[in-house]
């Protein structure tokens, strides 16, 4: 008995012990388990990850482009609507200047024939014929001086519809007048400017 005892105490630390030892068996399955899983987990984030890398480097690419495309655009534009206001400004110019130069001559003739009609002394309705000849020519030039003064206005509108349109783009792409690189002159300012020259 007292060897059973003796034997007894061992024995009972060694069942302690097994118990212990499942448990800690058991613990550790769980957690290999469970290890598993967030490895598996964290493969799929590391796949995410690099998807959405990659993504972020393409979207990069897509702004460097984008910026650049801008840019490109924006020197295109201010080329043409310098190249624009250049031809609008010299045609309207030359039209004024044909339109002054032609009212000049209408008003010199008008002057010198009055003046070789009241020396002619002629019967009137040879000075009727005269007169009625001399009107149909003025009335032709007065249509093209009106059709001169039309075509200005025209250009006028159009020049006034390009800074529009053009104040609108730079908006869109978020540039001021400024960026230009020259302030646009208002096109009844400059006819008036030349008219008075």
């Amino acid at each position: 008995m007292a060897e059973n005892k003796k034997l007894s105490a061992p024995l009972k630390k060694m069942q302690d012990d097994v118990l212990r030892l499942r448990a800690e068996l058991t613990d550790y399955n769980k957690e290999k388990a469970e290890m598993r899983k967030v490895k598996a987990q964290l493969a799929v984030v590391e796949g995410n990850q690099s998807g959405v890398s990659w993504e972020y480097e393409t979207l990069l690419q897509r702004i460097v482009d984008a910026k650049k495309e801008r840019d490109e655009l924006r020197d295109s534009l201010r080329s043409a609507i310098y190249e624009v206001k250049q031809k609008s400004n010299f045609k309207g110019l030359l039209l004024e200047k044909k339109l002054s130069a032609l009212q000049k001559v209408q008003e010199e003739r008008e002057a010198q024939l009055n003046e070789v009609l009241s020396r002619a002394n002629l019967e009137p309705t040879v000075l009727g014929q005269i007169k009625g000849h001399v009107d149909d020519v003025l009335q032709r030039k007065n249509m093209e001086a009106r059709r001169y003064q039309s075509e200005i206005a025209r250009l006028q509108a159009l020049h006034e519809q390009l800074q529009m349109y053009t104040k609108t783009k730079l908006g869109e792409y978020g540039l001021s007048l400024a960026e230009l690189g020259y302030e646009p002159v208002d096109a009844k300012f400059l006819t008036q400017k030349t008219l008075k020259a």
